[in-house]
């Protein structure tokens, strides 16, 4: 089980693929949209975007490794600033947030 603070949006694998490049870094800010890192299944390129605005807590995956269906790939927190937030601490992580509750994300593949 992943430990993650509240409001935390897991992106996940949607199948058995290798990682063919990884776009972003811990701590790095992105928006809703923004390509995270892209999959490759049977010579197809899956783009893993951000659901929502926020800032990359966890990168668990690196460039070459193999994933698992459902697998947690990025660990994404919501937009830092505004009213209202607190400290969380996550491991060696400590990022400020709002938020109730983890939300997981799968990466639904684009059908052209």
């Amino acid at each position: 089980m992943l430990d993650v603070p509240e409001g935390a949006v897991l992106v996940d694998a949607p199948f058995v693929a290798h990682v063919w490049k990884v776009d972003v870094v811990e701590g790095q800010t992105v928006v809703a949209g923004e390509q995270l890192l892209s999959l490759e299944a049977m010579k197809m390129e899956t783009a893993a975007t951000s659901p929502i605005d926020g800032t990359i807590l966890l990168l668990r995956v690196e460039l070459g490794q193999q994933v698992r269906a459902g697998e947690t790939l990025v660990v994404v927190v919501p937009g830092l600033g505004g009213d209202g937030e607190r400290l969380v601490h996550g491991g060696e992580h400590s990022l400020r947030l709002g938020g109730n509750s983890a939300d997981r994300v799968a990466v639904v593949p684009e059908h052209s």
